[in-house]
């Protein structure tokens, strides 16, 4: 009833390609976060936000 194909070459290569770029933006994406926010915090109960300070990550 369902007959099992062999992926393509194209897929394989394009999928070993991608995948990387899946896996590692949004971990680096989730960091990037974690680290900035404790920051962000800290400067809006200390007093000192500054505009800038935001993309300091």
């Amino acid at each position: 009833m369902f007959e099992q194909e062999e992926l393509s070459p194209y897929f394989t290569l394009c999928m070993a390609i991608f995948s990387p770029f899946l896996f590692v933006a949004p971990l680096t994406i989730a960091v990037a976060m974690n680290a900035a926010f404790p920051r962000i915090c800290y400067q809006k109960d200390v007093g000192s936000v500054n505009a800038d300070d935001y993309f300091f990550y």
